[in-house]
This record gives C-alpha cells, sequence and structure tokens, in this order.
C-alpha cells in the first residue's frame, strides 16, 4: 500500500498514479491527494491525522473487498484521465484552438 502523509504539495501526484498503475491501495492526506479528482472511499481513503491514517490501514487489512474496490476505482480514474492518448487528445484539442 501506498501512504502519503503530506500537508503540503504540489505538482501531479505520481507516486499515487504509480500506485493506482500497479494495483496498490492508497492512503493520503487530502492535500496530497489534491488534484487528482479522487474521491475517499472510492479510489483511495483520505487521513487528516495519525489516528485517521491508523484507522484507513486497519480498513485496509479487517474490511474485505475494500482493497479490491479502491484499486479498481483508481485504475479506472486512471485510465480516465491520466493515460497518455487521453492527455495527447486533449492536448491536441487546446492546439486546435489556437
Amino acid at each position: 500500500m501506498l501512504v502519503v502523509p503530506l500537508h503540503v504539495a504540489s505538482g501531479v501526484r505520481m507516486k499515487i498514479l504509480e500506485a493506482w498503475a500497479r494495483g496498490v491501495p492508497v492512503v493520503s492526506t487530502p492535500a496530497g491527494a489534491q488534484g487528482m479528482d479522487a474521491t475517499d472511499g472510492r479510489e483511495l481513503l483520505l487521513a487528516r491525522d495519525p489516528q485517521d491514517f491508523a484507522l484507513a490501514l486497519h480498513r485496509l487489512h479487517t474490511e474485505p473487498g475494500l482493497i479490491e474496490h479502491l484499486t479498481t476505482s483508481g485504475r479506472r480514474t486512471l485510465a480516465a484521465n491520466h493515460d497518455p492518448r487521453t492527455v495527447a487528445a486533449s492536448l491536441s484539442d487546446v492546439y486546435a484552438l489556437r
């Protein structure tokens, strides 16, 4: 699993994208997942403090199907928003407007 305990972050969250691509569940702070178009409990688990992180990690180990749900949804979001073909098509559209 990937744990992203960042309180300040910028840029694309490459580690989260890599985790989704590899089918690894993600637990992150809201700042660590900002801009990822991800929802708590759908593609990842969000934690705001150490207790939240401990609870999220416990959930991953005790809730049947949670890991599969998060990794499947994460891969779906990755494919929809970050696939190279999708990004290239979006850039092509932007350049065509000029």
